[in-house]
């Protein structure tokens, strides 16, 4: 008999029979001193409710101590106390916006106009001469407040230096993305940069001072890697995570490291892009216990919206959903850091949580729903037989009464190279306080040539899997 570890780092691409691993709402930990094992599992954060604004969040900053955000045509904050106070109107009231403010002014802009808040006044719309109406996105740097101009291919705007109300724009102040003829799709500024991201190139430029347009272009930093999707953009582990498509019209999520790109997808991830309209694609970023992570959804995917996970600190991707379907989107749509708490807007209603963690293991009251699928287990294509399977994890983390507390993990089993699974067994995890007990083991899963096991908790309690395994023995051809 042996032993055969269950846990590996790879997804589901182009074919099951290849590799079958899936992950939702879990996260590995790379354990530097072996300890029990190299690889240890934990869930992802649950989500309580903070606030609730009347329709979902459009776009959404952190202002005068307060978050700013975009609600439908309302704009409101919300203080640390989650008190919604209307400040505003926008002319619109679909469509994500962009913020940004530069400590005496916030501007949104929603792709038809541009509005102002100084923490007193809200101004809708502003009307300063030059003002970049039809601008989508809005970046802050050296003083200055940049936006890209569809109306003009390739034309992005600069505002006054220290821009308030009532200052007119210089209709001169305008530079263009010229490397490459593709259009100008969003701005960004990151690490002193300005960056353009156009649909086939992304281009740096840098303030040198000169007059009207500060900005000049850093012509050899020039990238040919487009943006594949304005909103798949995220500030994401000191640097722009975002999903981005080559010449050869390849989609993949690439990180910048200083001004290259450089794929941080997979190929079986990056197999996934090929079938979903990626154009109306988000992405969300967010630390938790160290673990820089990037969210990207796909909210038009067939048969049904999807995210995906990149974990920063150890290159593992996995999904997060709400909800106990076996395959679905996570809710959150936008994320934001206020008062040193991370938080999401719920892309279906108005709805504002906090990530948190214990003692709350659900989303807002919902189930979560961890899976993990395992590696194929086989022994060169003979016969093999599996005696039993066992996880090692923290025990005893039962609830006092309701679900929970005695909570189960449901096991099947595929004996076809992970096509289908068969009927799920129940692994106790051990109710509260029971710490020292019978291993989470099951047995009798009898022989074939590959297995794959699916492991799935809905419980409300703490996930954490320290070690997980198959006793094997071969039977030969």
């Amino acid at each position: 008999m042996k032993q055969i570890q269950l846990f590996g780092s790879g997804v589901y691409g182009k074919s099951a029979t290849v590799s079958d691993q899936r992950r939702v709402n879990v996260y590995y930990e790379i354990r530097e001193d072996g300890e029990k094992a190299k690889i240890s599992v934990y869930g992802t954060p649950g989500e309580t409710l903070f606030a609730t604004l009347p329709n979902p969040v459009r776009g959404w900053s952190v202002f005068k101590n307060n978050m700013v955000a975009v609600a439908g045509s309302g704009v409101y904050t919300v203080n640390s106390s989650g008190t919604v106070t209307n400040i505003g109107t926008l002319q619109t009231s679909a469509g994500l916006t962009s913020q940004i403010d530069n400590g005496v002014l916030l501007v949104i802009v929603d792709g038809t106009k541009c509005y102002g808040w100084d923490g007193t006044t809200f101004t809708s719309p502003l009307v300063d001469s030059n003002i970049p109406n039809g601008a989508t996105t809005i970046a802050y740097n050296d003083t200055f407040f940049i936006t890209d101009y569809p109306a003009v291919n390739g034309q992005y705007n600069v505002s006054p230096s220290f821009y308030t109300v009532g200052t007119a724009w210089n209709a001169l102040s305008i530079g263009n993305a010229s490397s490459n003829p593709d259009s100008l799709i969003a701005v960004d500024t990151d690490h002193g940069f300005l960056i353009l991201w156009g649909a086939a190139s992304i281009e740096f430029h840098q303030d040198v001072g000169t007059f009207p347009n500060p900005y000049t272009p850093i012509v050899s930093a020039t990238q040919q890697v487009g943006l594949a999707a304005k909103f798949s953009r995220a500030k994401f582990d000191n640097t722009i995570a975002f999903l981005g498509t080559n010449l050869q019209g390849n989609y993949s999520v690439y990180k910048l490291y200083g001004f290259q790109p450089v794929v941080i997808s997979t190929k079986d991830i990056d197999s996934y892009f090929d079938d979903f309209p990626v154009s109306d694609a988000t992405a969300i970023s967010y630390m938790w216990d160290g673990h820089p992570f990037y969210l990207l959804t796909f909210p038009s995917a067939t048969p049904t919206a999807r995210s995906f996970l990149y974990d920063g600190s150890t290159g593992v991707w996995s999904e997060q959903q709400t909800g106990t379907n076996l395959f679905a989107r996570y809710n959150g749509n936008l994320s934001l850091i206020f008062n040193g708490n991370v938080y999401v807007s719920d892309y279906s209603n108005g709805n504002i949580y906090q990530l948190i963690d214990e003692p709350s293991y659900t989303d807002n009251g919902t189930p979560i729903m961890r899976l993990i699928q395992t590696r194929h287990i086989h022994d060169n294509g003979n016969m093999l037989a599996i005696d039993e399977v066992f996880l090692d994890l923290e025990t005893g983390v039962g609830l006092q009464s309701g679900q929970g507390s005695n909570p189960q993990i449901m096991v099947s089993v595929s004996k076809d190279g992970g096509r289908t699974f068969g009927n799920e067994r129940l692994m106790s995890v051990g109710m509260v306080g029971q710490y020292i007990g019978p291993r989470a083991t099951l047995r009798r899963f009898g022989a074939a040539r590959d297995f794959v096991f699916r492991f799935r908790m809905t419980d409300p309690v703490k996930f954490a899997v320290t070690y997980g395994a198959a006793v094997t023995r071969g039977l030969g051809k």
